[in-house]
């Protein structure tokens, strides 16, 4: 039960706080991308 949520939950969120913070320092054109990816 832990293996499942351990694997795929921490990666997804990471990856994708990530890439809103970098995208919006970029322009908001690229956080919409982000966001819809």
């Amino acid at each position: 039960m832990v293996e499942p949520m351990t694997k795929p939950k921490p990666p997804k969120l990471t990856s994708t706080k990530i890439t809103i913070v970098l995208n919006g320092k970029g322009g908001v054109g690229k956080t919409t991308t982000a966001i819809n990816l």
